[in-house]
């Protein structure tokens, strides 16, 4: 729920977005879902002594009237907006228009990105990202399937990915990965929302708001066209704790979704995914209760048809994965239980992902340096028989130029007629060229360099090989600049 709810203006197009750190947000996705995080900080004079107090809790605040869905993964950089608070009475200290820097998951779409032990760096950002496929299982329309990833500078997950903790984002076979937000209190509705900010809305049978601590059991009907035509069918049964919401696809698929708790007055029901089903097998989940507010997923178990049994019970329910926490909900352990073998997470101080052991491996060691105070990946290592091995080394902001490096400056790249000159340079270094500290000039030969625009996009590469720099320039497909448009 939005943190300034008391406060909303009900400005469309809305954004709120509340900083507890430069690399850490939380946004209201009821309004416009966001992608990547937004740097910005805006002086704001708030006259009103409860209000003030509300902004010292969340000192970086601010809301952006734009379309902001403009702002899509694709179009990273620098972006004008115009911003107001959404604090009634509250004045804005600086000017209506500010610029802020976008910073989006830099992976794909030209960003340069390198291997990084079991998962790869961003090296735009520094950002590490690895992803893990626990269960599969095939199918007649699709199949089955549970997988993770994991990103340095993921948002908090909502009930669905965020089922492994912090850091961690569950990824579901088709309607599964969708977030159940509970509207009937405030106009009668159950939403299904997608990641990209689709939704499919369904109305209570009654037509009527929710009152109380039930939900209304039967068939619940299309509110919209995309609805309408999606051609799929929602319905409530059971109450309490067994309130139960099914959605069965035309192909015979059904994903069910199972209250949190029992609902209650006055409260959103909070609901997380129970179970996935086709004909003839299904997948479906145990969850355990962290503290006193941290739902997590603790296994899943495969139902199949049998056919060596006989009478009625022809299914066999199989543990295909199971899921262990520590004490703050975070990730430690997935095991695989038919072979017995199992992946192991540790992380540091910060709560950055520190250690990756495969099941009968030695660890990767993750380690980070920090930058305008987020971590950004530092160097990969592994013990070996030898004593402890750096897989990779990066290092960012390379210069153009330099003793002992390629010269990628505007002069230099005008030798191939290349138009734009790059502005930032990245190193990797490898096992055959360790290095500990900061690169000296009889080092650079080693490493591959990556060079991007302003934007991130990369244009060149360099590499020392048949006595001298090789170079590749790769021109820049240009993207159109989003303008905002309906600003007040």
């Amino acid at each position: 729920m939005c943190l300034l709810q008391p406060f909303c203006t009900g400005l469309v197009g809305c954004v709120e977005a509340a900083f507890a750190g430069p690399a850490r947000r939380s946004s209201c996705r009821r309004c416009l879902p966001v992608f990547g995080r937004y740097e910005v900080v805006l002086p704001v004079h708030v006259p009103d002594r409860r209000q003030r107090a509300q902004v010292q809790r969340f000192p970086r605040i601010v809301t952006a009237v734009a379309a902001l869905s403009l702002l899509v993964p694709s179009a990273p950089g620098l972006h004008t907006i115009v911003t107001r608070t959404a604090l009634p009475g509250a004045t804005l200290t600086s000017p209506a228009a500010t610029t802020i820097q976008r910073l989006p998951h830099a992976f794909g779409n030209g960003y340069p990105t390198a291997n990084a032990g079991p998962g790869r760096v961003a090296l735009w950002t520094g950002e590490f990202s690895m992803s893990a496929l626990d269960v599969s299982v095939p199918g007649y329309a699709d199949s089955l399937s549970i997988s993770r990833s994991h990103m340095t500078y993921e948002s908090p997950g909502n009930a669905i990915t965020g089922v492994f903790g912090d850091g961690w984002s569950a990824q579901f076979n088709g309607v599964a990965g969708m977030q159940v937000i509970d509207s009937t209190r405030l106009d009668g509705t159950l939403v299904l929302a997608d990641n990209d900010g689709s939704t499919l809305v369904y109305m209570s049978p009654t037509g009527e708001r929710r009152t109380d601590g039930t939900l209304t059991a039967g068939a619940w009907f299309p509110v919209d066209e995309d609805t309408a035509t999606d051609g799929s069918k929602l319905a409530v049964t059971g109450s309490g704790a067994s309130t139960v919401l099914s959605y069965t696809e035309d192909d015979g698929t059904v994903t069910t979704w199972k209250a949190a708790t029992a609902p209650a007055t006055g409260q959103d029901i909070q609901f997380q995914i129970d179970r996935i089903s086709e004909p003839g097998r299904a997948l479906h989940f145990d969850h355990t209760l962290i503290g006193s507010s941290k739902w997590r997923m603790s296994a899943a178990w495969l139902d199949i048809y049998n056919p060596d049994t006989t009478g009625t019970d022809t299914m066999d329910s199989i543990k295909v994965a199971s899921y262990s926490y520590d004490g703050s909900g975070r990730l430690i352990k997935v095991t695989d239980p038919r072979s017995n073998l199992s992946t192991e997470y540790t992380y540091n101080a910060a709560g950055d992902l520190a250690t990756v052991k495969p099941g009968g491996q030695v660890p990767f060691q993750l380690n980070y340096a920090t930058s305008d105070d987020r971590p950004t990946m530092d160097s990969v290592a592994r013990v070996g028989p030898g004593g402890t091995v750096t897989l990779a080394k990066f290092v960012y902001d390379v210069p153009l130029s330099g003793d002992g490096l390629p010269d990628l400056t505007a002069a230099s790249i005008a030798r191939w007629n290349q138009k734009v000159a790059p502005t930032r340079g990245f190193a990797i270094f490898g096992p055959d060229h360790p290095i500990a500290e900061g690169p000296g000039p009889g080092d650079w030969q080693y490493a591959d360099l990556r060079y991007t625009d302003a934007d991130g996009y990369t244009i060149n590469t360099a590499k020392s090989g048949a006595g001298g720099w090789q170079y590749t320039s790769t021109p820049r497909q240009d993207l159109p600049t989003p303008t905002p448009t309906g600003l007040p």
